[in-house]
């Protein structure tokens, strides 16, 4: 009965001790579904496709930039591909590279991985929503059937990292946008890309919204 394309995890109680954080929760997780796999480029296009870059409703948060808050036209300036289209970092013409459309889409910042989530009837998910979904303690079993620490990036579910509610590429693959954020200026990014160092797959990092490198991708 889950939504196409998403996996269930059931309703717990969750806590951890995260590196660099120390101890987590433990909190009370309603039941809820994530994305078996990483947004690919085919589907991000269609949110390209249909305008979703220049209609504000999908763009629920404001545009904070150093202590400032942006315009819809400062901010969406930002968002362009190698062109200069509205689209992702790693994009040109407003169009993902030929023959990777099932790849992971890269190269979005925060505010596209929260527009696009939108669009899609989803949401970002939690910090703890993340990691209940890759627990820290599989991590050096999931890791080594994954795309970390490795050459390049790959179509998702090409690497059979699996975790125990059923999602792929949590660790590595790309790095995945969450909701929460660690102070004004950054937002977390969990799972590391597939040229990290095999750790970040349980270390969190965090990074300005307005990122864009090409390692950033989005799990709804």
């Amino acid at each position: 009965s889950a939504p196409k394309g998403m996996v269930f995890v059931r309703r717990h109680t969750w806590g951890d001790f995260i590196a660099f954080m120390g101890w987590v929760g433990p909190f009370e997780l309603p039941s809820f579904y994530i994305d078996r796999f990483e947004v690919t480029n085919r589907e991000y296009q269609r949110f390209v496709d249909k305008g979703g870059y220049d209609q504000p409703r999908y763009w629920q948060e404001k545009f904070n930039q150093n202590g400032r808050e942006l315009t819809w036209d400062e901010a969406t300036s930002l968002f362009r591909d190698r062109t200069g289209r509205p689209g992702p970092s790693t994009w040109q013409g407003g169009h993902y590279p030929d023959g990777k459309g099932d790849y992971p889409v890269s190269g979005v910042s925060w505010y596209e991985a929260a527009a696009y989530a939108e669009f899609a009837g989803k949401s970002l998910p939690a910090f703890a929503q993340w990691y209940s979904a890759a627990p820290t303690d599989g991590g050096r079993y999931i890791a080594r059937a994954s795309n970390i620490s490795r050459n390049a990036l790959a179509a998702v579910g090409t690497f059979k990292g699996l975790g125990p509610a059923g999602t792929y590429d949590m660790a590595g693959s790309v790095r995945e946008w969450t909701r929460n954020a660690l102070d004004d200026d950054r937002r977390f990014i969990l799972g590391g890309s597939w040229r990290s160092q095999s750790y970040l797959y349980a270390d969190p990092e965090a990074l300005t919204p307005f990122d864009r490198s090409a390692e950033n991708g989005i799990r709804c």
